[in-house]
């Protein structure tokens, strides 16, 4: 058994590998040990699957290249944001993005001085906030709201921004947002991923992206690593749970 993940999320990655009492480590690490029968793959997708995997290869590889995942997720018939190669095709205010991001840290708004250059464009869309639910085998493992100081009438929402995620409590997620964000997984052929979506000033649910490596505080920490293990035990694989190595993730959201 093995959990293997990249470098981006080792902190997470290593804390749930530990509660989950597997071995595992960085790609280089992993391609030193070919013989696995059972592997998870938090955000990485370098070496060979095992034969009972969580999160294949070519699944992750997939989330990890942006436009071609909203692609993939618009043909299964999962609502995205509006996206093209060509920015003229797309209305009113558009961003410029990176074909690999992580954090947000890449959005431009790509105005008459930048309009051209970017891999590919995104439409902003009016919303009244944006979530990240946390989905594993098409079920909810946790929701949270981004939350920060809006900057003007086009909010960019990342840390850089002083945006972060915080608990969505004392109620569950609509239907809509739920399914939205199963599907948007499965659509990718993930068995698990962490959903960042807006909810548009119409109420409707609009996919940003999916990430397989979402680095956790450690309620949510606790939270994957129970959804982990239920996941691996309906594959027949038998794991226990030692919440204490989950102690080096922070205690706040």
């Amino acid at each position: 058994m093995y959990m293997v993940y990249d470098r981006t999320s080792c902190r997470t990655g290593r804390a749930l590998r530990k509660s989950l009492g597997l071995p595992g480590g960085l790609p280089p690490h992993f391609e030193r040990h070919p013989e696995v029968d059972f592997l998870i793959r938090w955000g990485s997708s370098q070496g060979r699957d095992a034969a009972v995997t969580l999160n294949k290869a070519t699944s992750v590889a997939l989330a990890a290249n942006k436009y071609a995942a909203l692609e993939a997720m618009q043909r299964e018939g999962v609502r995205t944001v509006p996206f093209s190669r060509n920015p003229a095709t797309l209305e009113g205010t558009v961003f410029g993005r990176s074909q690999w991001h992580a954090g947000g840290t890449d959005i431009v708004v790509a105005d008459a001085d930048n309009a051209y250059g970017h891999h590919h464009y995104t439409q902003f869309i009016p919303s009244e906030y944006e979530m990240r639910l946390h989905i594993c085998d098409e079920e909810l493992v946790r929701a949270q709201v981004k939350k920060g100081v809006a900057e003007g009438d086009i909010p960019i929402r990342n840390h850089a921004r002083g945006y972060h995620f915080t608990p969505f409590v004392g109620r569950r997620p609509n239907k809509e947002r739920v399914d939205t964000a199963a599907a948007a997984v499965k659509s990718l052929g993930l068995d698990f991923g962490a959903v960042d979506l807006l909810v548009g000033v119409d109420g409707r649910s609009h996919v940003l992206e999916v990430n397989t490596s979402a680095g956790c505080c450690r309620p949510t920490g606790l939270l994957w690593a129970g959804a982990l293990l239920s996941a691996a035990r309906e594959r027949g694989v038998d794991l226990r749970l030692d919440e204490r190595h989950l102690g080096v993730l922070s205690p706040n959201e």
